[in-house]
């Protein structure tokens, strides 16, 4: 059955992203087009700001479902109602605190960031704080149904909310109700998500029950502190270049950085969907006690997020600039500033699995460390370097956090939790990356060639048959990509080498 329902996530989980995405590059230039850059900035600061307001939450989800594994494997569910029924009660505490929080900000919002130009920059913050508070106000039965792996049911909804709201504001800003259109349709829908994902799950876990009168708190004396103290760091990390760049820059120069961010993170969010499927896996076999299929897991998905970047870095390198301009009509951004982002998308990709296994062994409180150091590069080489080299510094400071800290951190927490010796990790990471490295200046070399689109297209297969030619030559790459052509991986637990 969880090899089933597992199999249903991530079919249809990617038939919503493969949507989104079609729905994203159809958007994106006609809104662009009818707000112009620094409206469209406004909107990406918005979206980053009220990102932070996650931290509300002080890494109850993840604590909460944490607990709920083992439970749901006895199927004590009257434990499982106490402990949604406790976070029930404290997350509506903190929506509340969120939506006055929100309110104060949004009256000098405009005032802190120089938003002249901008009408109603205020009140489209206060709008999308709502709209954050709302899975504070509903999101626990959503939690709980995800931990079941049948998130699928959410799922069909979700392949139609995102290009619903992304529509519903094209039309808005169309219709000249600019930034405060795209606020009130993204909060109208989102409401009524809720309702109807709620109404779902209390048909598909008929025993859930949010509002027990027996609450269960002890969920948040585990790791929660440190799940909160991590979010905020990774937050300040992945989120803060579009404050450095909108205080130390302008905020027009936001608009095109976010759009180069988010056609990677695009990319980046297939395989989040990918991992997420495995995330309640993981946790089953994790709260088993077996380190020897956990550190399986760990070694399959390393390949296959390999896989994923060798088969995008050399599109990107060849194509990206031409993609862009025809796409967006305007001239990209410096070349230099496209390899770094690059370079950083080597990075997240391939730490996906590590991540996924450090949560889910609780390796939070250990985690801050890292997550302290890569902060504190990031902001010191960013604010000492946008002055001269601009929205370049900013990435460049993004770079270095990455590949000084977490990059060997990570690993190295996991691989002392599972006593697996770490030179085996980078021994087995270091072949991939050669590998990807070569097809990545292979590719380079087909971009500043003057060949035609056919001579580049063949080049780029040959680059891709070399490539995995000699990334299968690795007997563990080998043996993972057969299983999974096959589906028989640890991924779908059921059917694998977990068995």
């Amino acid at each position: 059955m969880r090899t089933r329902n597992a199999l249903f996530n991530l079919l249809i989980a990617n038939a919503g992203k493969l949507l989104g995405i079609v729905t994203y590059f159809y958007v994106t230039p006609k809104i662009l087009h009818f707000i112009g850059a620094t409206e469209y900035g406004t909107y990406q600061l918005i979206l980053q700001i009220v990102s932070y307001f996650n931290l509300v939450e002080f890494g109850i989800g993840v604590s909460l479902s944490l607990s709920i594994y083992s439970a749901l494997d006895k199927k004590w569910f009257d434990q499982i109602n106490s402990y949604a029924s406790g976070a029930q009660r404290f997350y509506a505490f903190l929506g509340v605190i969120l939506i006055v929080f929100t309110t104060i900000l949004s009256l000098y919002f405009q005032d802190i960031f120089h938003l002249k130009q901008t009408e109603n920059a205020g009140v489209v913050l206060l709008l999308f704080g709502l709209n954050i508070s709302f899975s504070y106000f509903f999101g626990v039965p959503a939690l709980v149904l995800n931990a079941t792996q049948k998130g699928y049911y959410i799922g069909w909804i979700n392949i139609f909310l995102q290009p619903l709201i992304s529509l519903v504001s094209l039309y808005a800003v169309y219709l000249g109700f600019s930034l405060l259109g795209v606020g009130v349709a993204t909060v109208l829908i989102n409401f009524f998500y809720y309702q109807v994902i709620n109404l779902v799950i209390s048909r598909r876990l008929p025993w859930l029950n949010v509002f027990a009168e027996i609450r269960d708190y002890t969920f948040l004396k585990g790791s929660a502190q440190y799940v909160f103290i991590d979010k905020i760091l990774v937050l300040i990390v992945f989120q803060t270049d579009y404050l450095v760049i909108s205080y130390f820059l302008d905020v027009s120069y936001v608009a095109r950085y976010s759009i180069y961010v988010s056609l990677f993170m695009q990319i980046t969010s297939v395989f989040f969907l990918f991992v997420n499927v495995a995330q309640a896996g993981a946790g089953e076999m994790v709260a088993k006690g077996d380190p020897s299929k956990v550190a399986s897991l760990w070694s399959e998905l390393l390949a296959i997020s390999f896989v994923l970047v060798i088969l995008v870095a050399p599109l990107i390198i060849v194509f990206f600039d031409e993609f862009y301009s025809r796409w967006m009509g305007t001239e990209p951004l410096d070349r230099v500033i496209l390899y770094a982002m690059l370079a950083n998308f080597v990075y997240l990709n391939t730490i996906i699995p590590t991540t996924l296994m450090v949560n889910t062994k609780n390796l939070f409180r250990k985690r801050v460390a890292g997550s302290v150091l890569e902060l504190t590069i990031n902001l010191v080489v960013s604010l000492l370097l946008v002055r001269t080299l601009g929205v370049f510094g900013v990435v460049i400071g993004t770079l270095a956090g990455h590949y000084l800290t977490n990059f060997w951190y990570l690993p190295y927490l996991l691989s002392s939790s599972l006593q697996v010796r770490i030179f085996i990790y980078f021994k087995h990471y270091g072949f991939n990356f050669v590998i990807l490295l070569l097809a990545v200046i292979c590719s380079a070399f087909v971009y500043y060639s003057a060949f035609n689109l056919i001579s580049d297209c063949f080049l780029l297969i040959l680059i891709y048959s070399l490539s995995f030619y000699f990334f299968m030559l690795n007997e563990s790459n080998r043996s993972i990509i057969k299983r999974l052509l096959v589906l028989k991986t640890i991924v779908f637990p059921n059917n694998s080498l977990t068995n």
